[in-house]
């Protein structure tokens, strides 16, 4: 997993999932390459939580191999991820 160096975020994939003045509710944070595969990274504002798209917008989910402590991205629902994110907004 590499995170690129990036000026210009990507608001596309996340805005395949949420009209744009919902958008306006998260950040955009980083863009890694895990593989062939690029996800762009998300923090909801108020909640702090990530949601991590790739370019296709399907939602993946980093999760902490054990017993090694890597970390790799694993599938995930996107409408769930996004929800989980920002409950309570």
């Amino acid at each position: 997993m590499t995170e690129l160096e990036v000026t210009d975020p990507n608001w596309g994939p996340l805005e395949m999932h949420l009209p744009p003045e919902k958008c306006g509710d998260w950040m955009w944070m980083s863009r890694v390459r895990t593989g062939r595969r690029v996800i762009e990274q998300y923090k909801h504002r108020e909640t702090r939580s990530y949601v991590c798209l790739d370019h296709n917008g399907k939602a993946w989910r980093l999760r902490r191999t054990w017993p090694a402590g890597r970390e790799r991205y694993v599938r995930a629902n996107a409408a769930a991820e996004i929800a989980a994110a920002s409950a309570g907004w």
